[in-house]
């Protein structure tokens, strides 16, 4: 049986991180001239994938762990999408950046940034919708070295 609130959940959280990555692009680069779809579609799919991680991760596992796990799969993403989409670099060009690797498709400092500035983002909107708009029992908490750092509040 289809359950409609999964499929739901799913579309909201590709409309909300592909949206969200595509308004960073053009932030960054200063217009629409160099997007493309397949960043939509990667960025879709990097948070998804960063969110059905973060589910399966316990509330103990540390948040910086979590990050760079999932700074790490969407890199790989973000390769496998640059080997089919990206071939003559008009998506994004890391050719002229140190530590750029896999035909530079993937550059060591972006993915930083995906680690620990993109999926924290993305991990946090995963967590609220469940426990705050399809009501998850369990309340997202986050440590880091062991410390808890963050607990969501309470719903109401």
């Amino acid at each position: 049986m289809i359950n409609i609130q999964r499929i739901f959940r799913y579309l909201i959280l590709i409309l909300v991180y592909g949206s969200l990555y595509m308004l960073c692009e053009v932030i960054w680069k200063g217009g629409f001239d160099r997007l493309h779809w397949s960043m939509f579609v990667l960025a879709a799919g990097g948070g998804i994938l960063v969110g059905q991680l973060n589910n399966h991760f316990s509330y103990e596992m540390d948040f910086l762990l979590q990050c760079l796990i999932g700074g790490v799969a969407i890199s790989i993403g973000e390769g496998i999408i640059g080997h089919i989409f990206n071939v003559n670099y008009s998506c994004w060009d890391y050719r002229t950046l140190p530590l750029s690797f896999w035909d530079s498709q993937i550059n060591f400092f972006f993915s930083l940034i995906w680690s620990f500035l993109l999926c924290p983002i993305a991990i946090f909107i995963d967590d609220i919708l469940d426990y705050y708009a399809f009501k998850s029992d369990e309340r997202p908490c986050y440590k880091l070295f062991g410390k808890v750092l963050f607990h969501m509040p309470l719903r109401k």
